[in-house]
């Protein structure tokens, strides 16, 4: 009964029943031939290698799997020791002391043993297989045997080394993006939906990391600015996207350093907040902004000297004009007189006569008619260019007056004529211009500042043109607008020009980025625009552009000015 019991087993789990079936055997003397053909069969069909091999080393039992896995078939194995046929030969000596010590010990010690070797296949290829030895001593006769299952494990060892591969890799990763983070030169913090810091590669001189982590990211910006940042903070995280601004925080001495951060929405993380210090990059905008209205100024001098000299031009000829038609009145007025005189003296009719015909004559070459249709004309222009030179060089001394940090209600159509009456000559061989300015309240704002602003986009807008009709000798059109839109006052200057390409559009706003030749364009133009319309003002700037047709720059600014906060 203990024979049918065990081979029962053995149908049911291999592995449980070879088990039992090696405790029964062992209790069994009668365990014979028959037996081990039973065995045979039941093993045939297993996915897995299964050998038995006596206390000698000589391989009793060894099913089509075993012969599949090492490719050497039964009757060739049967009898013969193992170890000559899949034992790589630096194994041998240390393969048959384990045959010696399983026969001295009846092979207690391997009952549950699992481990891994190199065996053979046929042809000489070595490979991987693990062992599992799932029975101790079975007796068949006088003789112990011990039953194992052996599976080729190249592939596993193959995706082990590539996992160690990969977790090397990743711990030199680690360790370069720690290198990395400790060395970047800019702030790199993880914050959750709640504005908790967990995470923060460098912190400024008077803290310490450790002190950081955990702290709510708010408590380094200025209170009054919480509110704002907040708002920020929800909104990244509502759109998943991204947002750029500027930021002032106490630095070691108490002064406030300025940074320039990108907060990024991180998919169920929160989001990423990286800062840079710009303390350098300010005070060197502000020394940019100086220059650059200087140099505008220079740039346009040459212009507004010839806007001044073509009024100045007509003026003088038209006082040139005036001198001659002076002096033929004074003429006339000179014959007349005499003419009044002799008739006031009762000269005689000869001398009347004579006098009348020099007066006739003095009318005559002063073309009298011709004079009092022409002189009010040129009066007019002398007071026409003498208006427009007035107006220019209002426009110019309003432009180059000190830029000033206060913000007032101002005039913005007004200062918007002044930028295009210094501009004219930038635009007038290539465009004409065609303003339509609505109706706007003031708008508190540094008129200077925004001044620049515009003057900037026209002179680009005419850049733009230029280079569409430098080769037709057209003339393209500048359209510049100004309306309300609730709250805000919205400055629009179109061109008809190049467009700007799509490869740059990302990069217009970066400071010293220009596609104008050197010597032609500093790239500080609509950077300085940028910072003056978003970070002095709280307003918006951007554009809509297609190659080959134009561009359209839009100045969005508060009515009441830069909210608080």
């Amino acid at each position: 009964m203990t024979i049918a019991r065990g081979l029962r087993l053995l149908s049911d789990a291999p592995p449980a029943a070879l088990e039992v079936l090696a405790q029964e055997c062992s209790r069994c003397e009668a365990f014979h031939e028959d037996v081990k053909k039973k065995l045979e069969a039941l093993t045939s069909s297993s996915l897995d290698a299964v050998v038995m091999i006596d206390d000698d080393g000589l391989v009793v039992l060894w099913n089509p799997a075993a012969e599949h896995l090492f490719g050497f078939p039964a009757q060739e194995v049967i009898g013969q020791r193992l170890s000559r046929f899949i034992v790589p030969e630096r194994y041998r000596a240390q393969h048959d002391a384990g045959i010696a010590r399983f026969k001295q010990t009846g092979g207690a010690n391997l009952l549950g043993r699992t481990i891994e070797l190199s065996a053979l296949r046929r042809g000489g290829d070595e490979f991987p297989v693990e062992i599992s030895y799932y029975a101790s001593t079975v007796r068949l006769g006088t003789k112990g045997h011990a039953v194992a299952l052996l599976r080729d494990i190249t592939e596993r060892k193959r995706a082990e080394a590539q996992l160690q591969a990969a977790i090397a890799a990743q711990t030199e990763a680690r360790a370069m993006l720690d290198a990395v983070m400790d060395h970047a030169p800019v702030h790199i913090m993880m914050i959750d939906s709640d504005g908790i810091i967990r995470f923060i590669n460098r912190v400024l001189p008077q803290y310490e990391r450790a002190q950081v982590i955990g702290s709510h990211w708010l408590t380094y910006v200025t209170p009054k600015e919480h509110p704002l940042h907040r708002a920020r903070l929800s909104r990244v995280l509502a759109t998943g996207g991204a947002e750029r601004y500027e930021v002032t925080t106490p630095g070691p001495d108490g002064a406030p350093l300025w940074f320039s951060c990108q907060m990024v929405a991180m998919p169920g993380a929160g989001v990423l907040l990286v800062t840079q210090d710009v303390n350098d990059f300010k005070r060197a905008q502000a020394e940019a902004a100086s220059a650059q209205k200087l140099a505008s100024i220079g740039t346009l001098a040459a212009g507004v000297a010839h806007e001044i000299n073509t009024p100045v031009q007509f003026v003088g000829d038209s006082i040139h004009f005036l001198g001659g038609a002076t002096r033929d009145l004074l003429d006339l007025a000179e014959s007349q007189r005499e003419l009044r005189e002799l008739v006031e003296a009762g000269a005689p009719p000869d001398v009347l006569l004579a006098a009348a015909a020099r007066a006739r004559q003095a009318e005559e070459a002063g073309d009298l008619a011709y004079l009092c249709q022409n002189v009010p004309k040129a009066l007019e222009r002398c007071s026409e260019g003498l208006g427009r030179v007035r107006d220019i060089v209002q426009s110019l001394r309003e432009f180059a007056a000190p830029a000033s940090d206060v913000m007032a209600p101002v005039d913005l159509n007004r200062a918007i004529q002044n930028a295009l009456t210094l501009a004219a000559s930038e635009y007038r061989a290539h465009a004409v211009v065609e303003a339509r300015l609505g109706e706007i309240p003031p708008v508190v704002c540094s008129v200077n500042d925004v001044s620049q602003v515009v003057l900037s986009l026209v002179v680009n807008a005419a850049h733009a043109i230029a280079d569409a009709v430098e080769a037709s000798g057209a003339k393209g059109t500048i359209t510049v607008e100004t309306r309300c839109e609730g709250p805000d006052v919205v400055i629009s200057v179109a061109d008809t020009g190049t467009g700007i390409p799509e490869a740059i559009r990302d990069r217009i706003f970066d400071p010293f980025f220009t596609t104008r030749e050197v010597g032609k364009g500093a790239g500080q133009g609509l950077s300085t625009a940028w910072t003056v319309v978003t970070q002095k003002h709280g307003g918006q700037i951007g554009f809509e552009t297609r190659v080959g047709h134009g561009t359209t720059f839009s100045v969005r600014l508060p009515i009441a000015g830069k909210p608080d906060g």
